[in-house]
């Protein structure tokens, strides 16, 4: 009899904790908690939760979502963007962990500077703001995100400028290509390469005039007339291309020389004669520093691609279906 007793009582005392776990249920799911979502991936002591990939997701798929797709398609693209931003995060999250590793540290002042910028870049503080509740997170979430992103800016700025070298050798088997390729898609031909000031006022050209007679720059008297004048440092033109009366204009100046004030249609113009010849590739020395840059950038994308991927095969990443 003491056993059946003590049996009801054990009973009686389960019942009641599984009343009160169903309650408690029931009291999370109405109100606005947020339970523990399913981890998707899991980089090292990070892991990255269904809700925060969602987020993550949120602007990519809301421009999908403008988009007319059947059903199946539209199913396949947001597989896409899920399966593409997943992967963004590992590899930033790989970065990041490698980055503290190496004591590397971003400061608030460098993240209050980017925000600037990106809040000038958008427009103002409202459309800020907009771009904030678009993507569904607080302006301390994004602070922590762009912290992130520039701690592993950081570590990849280190680790490139450690490692990337140009030699005067590959820079001059990257203009030879430049000079291959400029006879392949380039026009033969007479051309002209000029500067000029233009306005719709003839009194302010004049002005300009004036002004460039004193040995001023181009440059400079735009500066000073703040915005009468439009500036156009750099333009190309074949002899074919052009008007009697602009040939005319051309062909009385010498490299260097400036013209004077001519209206040609409705506006009016100085004009600076840079060049006249045949078309040729630049020389040398005034594409060194762009073919420098575009080696650096070919060099570091594969640098990057190299160091992600032995990254990821030193830590523990683990991906799970969801």
């Amino acid at each position: 009899m003491k056993s059946k007793k003590n049996f009801k009582i054990y009973l009686s005392f389960l019942f009641s904790i599984l009343f009160f776990i169903s309650s408690f249920r029931i009291s999370i799911a109405q109100s606005n908690f947020k339970l523990v979502d399913k981890v998707v991936a899991v980089v090292g002591d990070q892991f990255l939760t269904l809700y925060e990939l969602k987020q993550l997701c949120k602007p990519f798929l809301e421009d999908l979502s403008q988009k007319q797709l059947p059903p199946e398609e539209k199913k396949k693209a947001i597989e896409e963007v899920e399966k593409s931003v997943l992967e963004s995060w590992i590899e930033n999250t790989i970065v990041q962990q490698e980055a503290e590793k190496y004591g590397i540290s971003v400061s608030d002042e460098d993240v209050e500077n980017y925000i600037k910028n990106e809040v000038k870049a958008l427009g103002g503080i409202k459309a800020f703001k907009k771009f904030l509740k678009a993507q569904g997170i607080s302006l301390e979430e994004y602070k922590k995100r762009i912290k992130k992103k520039l701690l592993a800016i950081k570590f990849v700025q280190l680790q490139v400028h450690q490692k990337i070298l140009i030699t005067d050798q590959e820079l001059k088997k990257a203009y030879q290509e430049y000079v291959r390729n400029f006879k392949k898609v380039h026009p033969t031909g007479y051309q002209y390469v000029i500067s000029l000031l233009k306005s719709k006022d003839e009194k302010v050209i004049k002005k300009a005039y004036e002004l460039l007679k004193s040995k001023k720059s181009l440059k400079d008297v735009a500066k000073t007339l703040n915005g009468e004048v439009s500036f156009i440092p750099k333009v190309n033109y074949l002899k074919r291309d052009l008007s009697p009366e602009v040939l005319k204009v051309l062909d009385a100046l010498k490299p260097g020389q400036i013209s004077q004030p001519v209206k040609i249609g409705e506006e009016y113009f100085v004009v600076k004669l840079l060049y006249k010849g045949e078309v040729k590739p630049l020389p040398f020395s005034e594409v060194k520093n762009h073919l420098y840059q575009k080696l650096f950038q070919e060099k570091a994308q594969k640098f990057i691609k190299k160091l992600i991927k032995e990254l990821k095969e030193k830590r523990y990443i683990k991906v799970f279906s969801f």
